[in-house]
């Protein structure tokens, strides 16, 4: 940014150089702000933006696209309202696509299907059994779970492990079970007594998160490293060559022709330890609710990011492989949810 004085005296103007979108490369804008880490993960004082490096095309592209598809199908999605960055009675706007609550328990119910909704006061969270049909397996115990909509396309019927007639369950209502049975008898399914789940004896189950990382996620979590990227070392940096790679993966999901995964996701954490706002999950583990950014380069010369939402696993993102230039210089923030604020963390090199 220059300034130039103008008539009278006293008055200034603003002329700004023009911008360069770091994901297009074009420069007609118009540019928008860019958050690092989405809003839709919350609001912080002192959130990290950058300003003049995304253009509103764009911006709009990835809103309407990979940052809405981790927002509403990803666990850390979930997570959103679990610890109170959305409102409870908001999860119906979740899409469980990706994300998939079975229990577990022995009995009817093993790998029954659940989701969280809201109870009748939109304040807390309760999970739900989804209306569905329990069919008995043809050689061996117990039933397989199929929800109202893989009954209803009729693929299940060529499914040769399963066998209605030694048994069928229909649950999830009075409404529910009246639909699923009409779909059921014209495909040819009339068993000559329904019957209903047996519950366990302690009236109790345990329902367990299964989960994948998609490729859409992947892009999401490649485009807040490379954000990062541009907050810490400047737009300029972000344009250079070395990253057209990561660019393209988040802008068309091509895969860099590099030897490591653009993205690579685990359970661990990149930090060793947090003390803010600790919770404690049901199985005893404390995990710390915050996000957490990073910027590194090893003796590789690889430029590597790190994220990770609510504290539930990494998220690595290979930037650039073999950089020729000025490698960036370490740095992290971490993002803590209870305070609704970011700080800068200190990192040694390396």
């Amino acid at each position: 940014m220059v300034t130039a004085v103008v008539d009278p005296p006293e008055r200034s103007v603003e002329l700004w150089t023009m911008a360069t979108c770091i994901y297009c490369r074009g420069s007609t804008g118009p540019f928008t702000r860019e958050h690092v880490v989405q809003e839709a993960f919350g609001k912080f004082q002192n959130a990290l933006v950058i300003r003049d490096a995304v253009c509103h095309e764009y911006n709009q592209e990835f809103g309407r696209t990979i940052d809405l598809n981790l927002s509403r199908s990803s666990v850390e999605g979930l997570d959103r309202y679990r610890f109170g960055v959305k409102e409870p009675a908001e999860i119906e706007k979740f899409k469980y696509d990706a994300v998939s609550l079975r229990t577990k328990n022995a009995g009817d119910f093993a790998d029954a299907r659940f989701e969280q909704r809201a109870d009748a006061s939109g304040k807390k969270l309760v999970a739900r059994l989804l209306p569905g049909v329990a069919i008995h397996r043809k050689n061996g115990e117990g039933f397989v779970h199929l929800t109202e909509a893989q009954i209803a396309d009729g693929t299940w019927l060529q499914n040769l492990e399963l066998d209605w007639r030694r048994g069928i369950k229909v649950y999830g209502g009075k409404d529910a079970e009246e639909r699923i049975r009409a779909v059921l008898r014209g495909q040819g399914v009339v068993p000559t007594q329904w019957r209903p789940l047996v519950p366990p004896q302690d009236g109790e189950v345990t329902v367990e998160q299964e989960f994948e990382v998609t490729p859409q996620m992947q892009k999401a979590f490649a485009k807040i490293a490379f954000n990062y990227l541009a907050y810490c070392e400047g737009p300029e940096y972000a344009l250079l060559g070395e990253f057209d790679g990561i660019r393209r993966f988040i802008r068309y999901g091509e895969r860099p022709t590099s030897s490591l995964p653009p993205v690579i996701s685990h359970p661990g954490l990149p930090f060793s330890k947090i003390d803010a706002g600790k919770v404690v999950l049901q199985d005893g583990e404390k995990r710390p609710v915050v996000h957490f950014v990073s910027l590194r380069s090893n003796a590789e010369h690889n430029v590597v990011g790190a994220i990770t939402l609510f504290a539930f696993m990494t998220h690595r993102v290979m930037l650039a492989e073999a950089f020729p230039g000025r490698l960036p210089a370490p740095r992290a923030h971490l993002y803590n949810i209870a305070m609704k604020r970011v700080g800068e963390l200190g990192l040694s090199p390396g």
